[in-house]
């Protein structure tokens, strides 16, 4: 085995091995490690697909989403309908997360 690869939906995730763990890997027992336990994989993972999405297709991040229900809650303006799950979020263009 040389390369990992996968595909979550479109995107197709492909990792070469290192010599040195081709060489561990000669060395192991059957394991199977739960990705979910390693937060960084999971953010890694997230942004790859965020970044394979056209821009004009993408959702808001969670950032700003937060972003617009803290000036909302300032501003004391109610946020419309949906407004998580538009494409044309009105923060999209000014900031990228």
């Amino acid at each position: 085995m040389d390369d990992i690869t996968f595909s979550v939906g479109a995107v197709t995730f492909k990792y070469s091995l290192t010599a040195e763990q081709k060489k561990f890997l000669r060395l192991t027992q059957e394991t199977t490690v739960d990705l979910n336990q390693w937060p960084v994989f999971a953010d890694h993972i997230t942004d790859t697909i965020h970044a394979a999405i056209p821009d004009e297709l993408k959702l808001p991040t969670e950032k700003q989403l937060k972003y617009a229900q803290t000036i909302s809650k300032d501003l004391k303006v109610k946020l419309p309908k949906d407004y998580d799950e538009s494409v044309h979020f009105p923060f999209s263009e000014t900031m990228h997360s």
